[in-house]
């Protein structure tokens, strides 16, 4: 249960008029873990990575691998009338429940004016448009390791600094989102000195990161369909003239004794993940965009299929495939011994979530993946128990 920390009726002395009552809510999760991974590689994967081969074993604490990640929150609303209502959220995270660290990052930090009738507004660092309007369609979101969604598509769950992002009324089911980062470095970023003063000749919107998401979501009944459209700007210091784009489309249909999920979608022109070239909208160094794919001719095809279903009165049981395919530059890729550095990645897992309570849950999976992140002879053998507390 949520606790509300501070409820206030203001009055404004000078006009005499009454305000509505402002409340802060403390919120987060607590996600200790433990997970075994094997992984192995063969002698095309040892001379692509450098790593020796063989099979590497680890069992390990790993807090958030089966449920996201920890995180605490404050977070509150007002109604200043004509049905405008004021909203911030400042959340921290991602928490090692294990080792106490991370409290120190701000996951999310935003203010937020909405209304019925003309939509909803976000300023500041928050997910992307993509994550809602793609949210349901993996069946494990971004929980359980490489059963996970980004593992494949990268934009499920992706946070961007100074950003704008708007959503739209409900329509008959039908709802426009978007969402815009400029500036997306912090202090000492791209085109700024340590001071994070912009560096003379740097000045100018087009030496900026921009990172532009528009889509559609729409929610009828048993069927929810969602679509985005993501690029990536990089600014204009010659590190790369490439737009890495997505674009991913998914649907989810629940049938009552399980829901059924799908999606597909395309990189274009670079891999757009929070791993990659988004990470330099978070304050990353801008020297990582091309060694991580936005520097060439790179392209992936990518599609996940699974299913959820409620098991007795308190479980529920997910499965999910995923895989993703090189394309273009990518796959000419050759290693020192003249192998394929980069092969079809197959991701697939099964997982189990048992409510002890309404706010607790024992979470266990499986997964394997097969020439995981498309490196060709790697493979990954992944078990994982954890407990999930939401407060």
């Amino acid at each position: 249960m949520k606790k509300t920390l501070l409820a206030a009726a203001l009055l404004a002395g000078y006009t005499g008029t009454a305000l509505a009552q402002n409340s802060v809510t403390l919120y987060g999760r607590i996600t200790p873990a433990y997970v075994f991974e094997s992984v192995k590689i063969d002698d095309n994967a040892a001379s692509t990575t450098g790593f020796a081969s063989g099979t590497y074993n680890e069992f390990s604490p790993k807090s958030g691998f089966v449920t996201g990640g920890g995180h605490f929150g404050l977070k509150g609303t007002e109604d200043i009338g004509n049905g405008t209502k004021i909203g911030f959220v400042y959340e921290m995270g991602s928490i090692d429940t294990q080792t106490g660290t991370g409290a120190g990052n701000t996951r999310l930090t935003y203010l937020s004016v909405s209304n019925d009738a003309w939509g909803t507004i976000h300023m500041g660092k928050d997910y992307t448009a993509s994550s809602t309007l793609l949210s349901g369609i993996s069946p494990v979101g971004t929980s359980y390791g490489i059963m996970s969604a980004e593992a494949a598509f990268g934009v499920f769950s992706v946070t961007a600094q100074n950003q704008i992002k708007y959503f739209s009324p409900s329509i008959s089911g039908l709802t426009f989102g978007a969402s815009y980062s400029f500036r997306g470095t912090g202090a000492a970023g791209v085109g700024e000195d340590s001071a994070g003063v912009i560096a003379p000749g740097d000045f100018g919107t087009s030496n900026q990161n921009r990172l532009m998401v528009a889509g559609l979501r729409y929610a009828n009944g048993p069927l929810v369909i969602g679509g985005a459209y993501t690029q990536l700007n990089p600014n204009a210091n010659g590190i790369t003239t490439k737009k890495p784009k997505n674009w991913t489309i998914g649907a989810t249909y629940d049938l009552k004794v399980a829901k059924l999920h799908a999606g597909y979608g395309q990189n274009i022109d670079g891999i757009v993940d929070q791993g990659s070239a988004v990470a330099a909208l978070n304050g990353d160094s801008a020297d990582a965009i091309p060694s991580n794919g936005t520097a060439g001719e790179f392209r992936t095809n990518q599609w996940l299929a699974g299913v959820s279903a409620p098991v007795g009165a308190a479980g529920k049981v997910f499965f999910s495939i995923s895989q993703q395919r090189p394309g273009a530059d990518l796959k000419d890729l050759k290693n020192d011994i003249g192998g394929d550095q980069t092969a079809t990645m197959t991701n697939l897992g099964v997982a189990y979530q048992y409510s002890l309570s309404k706010r607790t849950s024992l979470n266990a999976s499986y997964g394997y993946a097969d020439n995981y992140g498309m490196v060709k002879g790697v493979s990954v053998n992944q078990v994982g128990i954890g407990l999930k507390h939401v407060f």
